[in-house]
């Protein structure tokens, strides 16, 4: 099964003019080329790309903070085009996802055999096992150590918009993949568990994750888009582990300079711009961490001063540390 995973979505001040598709109405993408639907198009392109079978987004879809909220017209627009592809979507409740807007999305899906809001409830899909929380369910710690402790088989797939300080109790969950939204750019792989986090604060750049399962193995491919230029890391994952990672960059036309020279895959790789965001995404010191504090949790260990001060000092990403608060959730 392929999955595409988008969250976040950054809408401009133009979409909030979209209006509601009518029901059973054809020919939606004729007006995709119309300005007001520039985002719609955007986050449409992707899915008509990445070919999935299933698009899962994590929370914040009709609005967040830096656009504000009332965005359910085209993020409504946006699912309508993709199930009309016959492509199943799912979706949760971010922090910035109101309780009316997204009812709007809800009652506009109701009968659809495509488009579900599932949250705090397991779901076969195909040949996978999924479960959706929303903000709430993923900020509630009695919550995430009552999906832990359940007699829910292993999961195959998580999604959900879990703050930061509760990912380390998120990660109990017994699952393959571990998905979120709400901030930060990971894709790690703590005691064989594949945690990816997305965020998208600008229309200037998008994320996603398109997910292809395999018996034997998973391939992962995180895509990052600017307004220019184009990168994506692909990784195998097999019995857990990942075992190679592949890299590649795109250039594109320049609006302002014409096209920038073309990069090759060696000089990407050399690069400092690639070097960093690597770092940034497979963040080994952070999986380290995770790894070293669910073994002191599993062993009944409590860190001393000195550990837990040089915990407190590992760089989640350019402007953030370990927390406390991360620390005392496990």
């Amino acid at each position: 099964m392929r999955v595409l995973v988008l969250s976040d979505l950054f809408w401009n001040k133009n979409s909030i003019k979209i209006k509601l598709p009518k029901l059973g109405r054809n020919g939606l993408k004729e007006v995709l080329n119309k300005p007001i639907y520039e985002r719609v198009n955007h986050y449409f392109e992707i899915v008509a790309k990445s070919k999935p079978d299933l698009v899962i987004f994590c929370g914040d879809v009709t609005g967040d903070g830096s656009c504000g909220h009332g965005y359910y017209s085209p993020f409504i627009f946006l699912v309508k085009l993709i199930s009309e592809e016959n492509i199943q979507v799912r979706y949760i409740a971010g922090d910035h996802d109101e309780h009316e807007y997204l009812e709007k999305v809800s009652n506009y899906f109701q009968k659809s055999e495509f488009v579900k809001k599932l949250e705090g409830k397991s779901e076969q899909i195909g040949n996978l096992s999924f479960l959706g929380l929303s903000f709430d369910q993923s900020k509630s710690k009695q919550k995430l150590t009552e999906i832990s402790n359940s007699e829910l088989s292993k999961l195959d797939i998580v999604y959900c918009h879990c703050p930061h300080s509760n990912r380390l109790r998120l990660l109990e969950i017994e699952a393959d993949f571990i998905l979120t939204g709400h901030f930060d750019l990971k894709v790690i792989n703590p005691n064989g568990k594949t945690f990816i986090s997305l965020c998208n604060d600008s229309f200037l750049s998008t994320n996603y994750v398109v997910i292809d399962v395999k018996e034997e193995k998973s391939i992962i491919e995180f895509h990052y888009i600017d307004r220019f230029d184009s990168s994506w890391f692909r990784v195998e994952k097999r019995h857990g582990l990942f075992t190679s990672l592949e890299t590649n960059f795109v250039t594109r036309p320049h609006p302002l300079r014409g096209r920038w020279p073309e990069i090759s895959v060696d000089k990407f790789e050399d690069s400092m711009e690639v070097n960093s965001l690597k770092k940034y995404l497979f963040n080994q010191e952070f999986q380290l961490a995770i790894e070293k504090l669910q073994k002191l949790k599993k062993l009944g260990i409590k860190m001393n001063d000195s550990e837990v001060e040089d915990m407190l000092n590992v760089k989640i990403n350019a402007t953030l540390r370990i927390s406390k608060s991360f620390i005392n959730s496990r």
